[in-house]
């Protein structure tokens, strides 16, 4: 059972335009619901220090799958069982900022070491973005979905320092 504990980046009063932050109740094990951190990624990793360059950093991904997000931590949108990326971060004084650019309507998924944070419709856009303010060091593993119906688009994921 997850237990949503606040919101990042909300654009006025529409939910889906919220980054929800949910973490679990204790004693409680996660709900995968289709989702695995044991699955090797989709398009690789990468080893990053805080105070990275470039900055921001930009993978190419493929948005999407056959696994619904309400299963995994309530979020919205389809995704791979496996993560698209993994980066593990060693941590610095900034926030992180994890972003994807598709022409399709994008979700995501963040499962930081201590938070599950999920994003849809940030920015004004039909793209995600998840900002953690005083990111822990650890390993980051990223779902990169898309809303409504299960498909897959080309897609941009994006990491940054400076919120670019």
């Amino acid at each position: 059972m997850l237990k949503t504990v606040g919101t990042l980046g909300c654009a006025g009063l529409l939910l889906a335009a919220c980054t929800v932050v949910a973490v679990p109740v204790p004693g409680t094990p996660v709900p995968s619901g289709g989702l695995s951190t044991s699955l090797p990624p989709n398009f690789g990793s990468r080893n990053i220090n805080a105070g990275f360059l470039p900055d921001p950093l930009a993978f190419s991904v493929i948005s999407g799958g056959t696994v619904s997000g309400s299963g995994a931590f309530g979020c919205s949108g389809y995704f791979s069982a496996a993560p698209d990326f993994v980066v593990n971060y060693s941590a610095g004084g900034l926030p992180l900022t994890i972003s994807a650019i598709s022409n399709a309507d994008t979700t995501l998924i963040v499962r930081s070491p201590f938070q599950t944070h999920c994003s849809d419709d940030a920015r004004g856009s039909l793209n995600p973005s998840v900002t953690i303010n005083n990111p822990p060091s650890g390993s980051y593993y990223i779902w990169v979905g898309t809303y409504g119906s299960p498909s897959t688009h080309p897609a941009t994921l994006t990491i940054s320092e400076l919120g670019r």
